[in-house]
């Protein structure tokens, strides 16, 4: 994760570790956490002047995240309860990142479901889905030849 600077690096959150088909090297897989929508940054990108606007490229936003006006906004709360809030949620979510890593797939379900309880709308987190998807899949146990990471079998 050092290739992004530590504003962006400080909304990122580890997802999973997996090799992608065709290699055998370990990668780790990272989401950008937001705690609002995106829409005036969409709008901001999709409407700057001279863009051509596609439907595929409103995702792109291309905006300087240690000074943007609306980045700042929805990055950074002054509400202390906000705030531990998401620490919170952050720190459950790395023990069960950690806890997934290491094998002890019923202790990351359990440190996911504690997450889970302090965000609302997880049910919607497509990260948090995912990754239960995957310990339940294997009955909340690790492969017997589990090495910290997963295998993606498709493109």
């Amino acid at each position: 994760m050092t290739a992004v600077g530590p504003t962006c690096r400080n909304v990122c959150r580890m997802v999973d570790v997996v090799t992608v088909k065709g290699s055998n090297v370990p990668m780790d897989l990272w989401t950008f956490d937001i705690n609002q929508p995106l829409e005036s940054c969409l709008h901001l990108a999709a409407n700057a002047p001279g863009r051509k606007k596609r439907r595929w490229q409103r995702a792109r936003v291309y905006v300087e995240f240690g000074t943007h006006e609306d980045v700042q906004r929805m990055l950074y709360t002054d509400d202390s309860a906000v705030r531990k809030q998401i620490a919170g949620f952050q720190m459950k979510w790395k023990e069960a990142i950690l806890a997934y890593e290491n094998g002890e797939w019923q202790e990351a379900r359990q440190h996911l479901a504690e997450a889970a309880d302090l965000w609302p709308g997880s049910a919607a987190d497509g990260p948090l889905k995912s990754l239960l998807s995957v310990i339940d899949r294997h009955g909340g146990c690790a492969p017997l030849d589990w090495k910290g990471f997963r295998k993606l079998t498709q493109k």
